[in-house]
C-alpha cells in the first residue's frame, strides 16, 4: 500500500476529523510520501480502516479535491494530484510603447498565460517621476516586476527600496551591477562584434561607432564588442572612430527632441571625413536611420559610399528604400524568458542570482553590402 499513515486523536480537545485526515494527507503529498499517480483506496475502505463515518472520509477528500491535490473517482479511489503552484501576479513596467516595450510585454504575457499565473503590464508613459514612483510602489497585488533599468541614483534608490519591502525585480535588457538582481539581456556584445566584422570584411575599411557609448550597460556591451572587432583587424587606434552621443538613458525616455542628437552628430561626422568610403554601425536603429537621412542630404550614397549597420532590426528596417541592416534582438523573447526567470524567483527555485545572455542575429540588408 502506497505510504498513507494517518492517525486520528479522538476527543474533545483535538480538530475534527475530517481536518486531521486532510491535513495529514496534505503533508503526505508536500512531502512526497504520496506521489502524483499514486490511488489511495476507496472511500469505503477507508472508514473501515479509520473506523470512522463515511461522511468524514468524504469531507475530507472534497476539501482535498478543492485544493486541487486530490481527484476523487466513484469506486476508484482517489488519486493523487501534483501539488498546484501558487498563482503570482507579475508585471512589466512599460516605459513607452515602442515596438521594444511591446514586443516584450507580449513575451512575458505569453509565459504568463501558459503557466496560469497572473499577468499585468504597466505603462508608464515617458514620465520619469511615474516610472519611478510606480518602480518605489506598485501596486499591492504585484509580486515580482520586470523593469529595463535607468542609470542613475534616484532609479537605484527605487529598484532597491522595491526589494527591500520584498517584491521579486528582474531586468530586462540592462543591468545595474551593483544591485543584486537577476537579468535577461541579449548578447549586445557579440551583435556589436559581429556587424564590425561584416562592414570590415566586405569594404576593408575601419568602423565609425555612433551614438550611445557609456549611458546603459547594453550600449558598454556594443561598444566593447566594436572594439574587440576593431582590434582584431589591427585598427588599434580607436579613439578617432567613437563618436559618442552626449545623450543619457532618462533623456532617451523623456525627451521629444532625441532624434535631432544624431542628425547634429551625423553632420558633423560627414563635415570631417575625407575618406572615400565610410562604415558606420549605429547603437540603435533611429540613430541608424537619422545617419542615413544625413547621407543622403549630402550627397552620400548609402550601400555605395557609406555602409551602416544599426541595432534592434525595427520594422522600417525591412521597409522602403532604407533596406537597413541591423542586429535583432529577441525582444519577444526577452520578455518571456524574463517572466519565467521572475517566476523562478518567485518560487524559491533560484539560490543565487543569474544573468541569462539571449543570442542575437546580424540580418544582413543594402545598407551594408555594397554594389
Amino acid at each position: 500500500m502506497n505510504q498513507l499513515d494517518v492517525k486520528l486523536e479522538r476527543g474533545r480537545q483535538g480538530d475534527p476529523l475530517y481536518e486531521q485526515i486532510r491535513r495529514q494527507i496534505s503533508h503526505s503529498i508536500e512531502t512526497k510520501r504520496l506521489q502524483p499517480g499514486e490511488r489511495l483506496p476507496t472511500v469505503a475502505a477507508l472508514v473501515r480502516k479509520w473506523d470512522v463515518d463515511f461522511g468524514t472520509v468524504k469531507s475530507a477528500f472534497d476539501l482535498l479535491e478543492a485544493e486541487g491535490l486530490l481527484k476523487v473517482e466513484s469506486r476508484k479511489g482517489a488519486l493523487i494530484q501534483a501539488k498546484p503552484l501558487k498563482k503570482y501576479t507579475l508585471a512589466y513596467i512599460r516605459c513607452g510603447s515602442d515596438t521594444f516595450a511591446v514586443d516584450i510585454s507580449e513575451g512575458a504575457a505569453s509565459y504568463c498565460k501558459e503557466n496560469n499565473q497572473n499577468w499585468s503590464c504597466i505603462g508608464v508613459d515617458a514620465d520619469l517621476d511615474r516610472y519611478l514612483e510606480t518602480v518605489r510602489h506598485p501596486p499591492q497585488d504585484i509580486e515580482g516586476m520586470l523593469i529595463i533599468p535607468l542609470e542613475g541614483v534616484e532609479f537605484r534608490e527605487a529598484v532597491n527600496q522595491a526589494i527591500s519591502s520584498g517584491i521579486k525585480v528582474v531586468f530586462i535588457d540592462r543591468v545595474l551591477q551593483d544591485i543584486a538582481t537577476s537579468s535577461v539581456v541579449a548578447d549586445n556584445f557579440a551583435g556589436g562584434y559581429r556587424a564590425t566584422h561584416h562592414l570590415i570584411d566586405r569594404h576593408g575599411e575601419p568602423v565609425f561607432y555612433v551614438g550611445l557609448t557609456e549611458n546603459v550597460s547594453s550600449a558598454r556591451d556594443r561598444v566593447n564588442g566594436w572594439a574587440a572587432a576593431m582590434r582584431e583587424h589591427l585598427y588599434n587606434d580607436i579613439e578617432p572612430y567613437l563618436w559618442p552621443m552626449a545623450f543619457s538613458d532618462t533623456d532617451m525616455v523623456t525627451s521629444p527632441d532625441f532624434l535631432k542628437h544624431p542628425t547634429e552628430l551625423a553632420n558633423k561626422l560627414f563635415d570631417s571625413f575625407r575618406g572615400e568610403k565610410c562604415s558606420i554601425l549605429a547603437s540603435d536603429d533611429y540613430i541608424a536611420q537619422a545617419f542615413h537621412t544625413v547621407a543622403s542630404e549630402r550627397g552620400f550614397e548609402v550601400g555605395k559610399n557609406v555602409f551602416i549597420v544599426g541595432f534592434n532590426d525595427l520594422s522600417f528596417c525591412k521597409e522602403g528604400r532604407l533596406e537597413l541592416s541591423s542586429v535583432y534582438l529577441p525582444r519577444w523573447e526577452l520578455g518571456f524568458e524574463g517572466a519565467k526567470l521572475l517566476h523562478a524567483e518567485l518560487l524559491g527555485e533560484i539560490k543565487n542570482h543569474t544573468n541569462r545572455i539571449l543570442p542575437v542575429e546580424l540580418h544582413i540588408r543594402q545598407s551594408s553590402l555594397g554594389r
